[in-house]
């Protein structure tokens, strides 16, 4: 796959809400994290480059470049000096911390959009359950 392909694939691919209070890079991780859970891209795909990922979804590069970064950290992906960033091997175990903090997150961002909307937290689930039909 072509550079330019591969970038427009993965920029597709992941979505960033600059409305919401979850930082960029947090919400670029989560993204990437995503698709190599979900087997979009597989142990050993090339990253675009910080340059043209941040191009590609208008962000800026340091934005990019701390994701990488944490990323990294987290043994999600590895780089190779003069190479580029690469998808790293891991397990269902990551994946389950992946989606816990995830869904942590979202309790926290839910609390506080209640909270500024006034709405109380069992109001919120009190609506959810009639939207969904039940008592869950």
């Amino acid at each position: 796959m072509a550079e330019a392909q591969g970038v427009e694939a993965v920029a597709r691919e992941l979505r960033i809400d600059h409305r919401s209070e979850r930082p960029v890079y947090l919400q670029l991780m989560d993204g990437i994290k995503g698709l190599a859970y979900k087997s979009r891209i597989s142990a050993g795909f090339q990253l675009p480059t910080v340059r043209a990922l941040a191009s590609a979804l208008d962000i800026n590069p340091n934005t990019v470049a701390r994701a990488y970064r944490e990323l990294e950290h987290e043994g999600i992906v590895y780089s190779r000096v003069g190479r580029g960033t690469f998808i790293s091997r891991f397990d269902a175990e990551d994946e389950k911390k992946v989606v816990e903090s995830r869904m942590r997150d979202i309790e926290r961002e839910l609390q506080s959009r209640c909270a500024q909307l006034g709405l109380s937290e069992e109001q919120f689930l009190d609506y959810i359950r009639k939207k969904s039909g039940g008592s869950r």
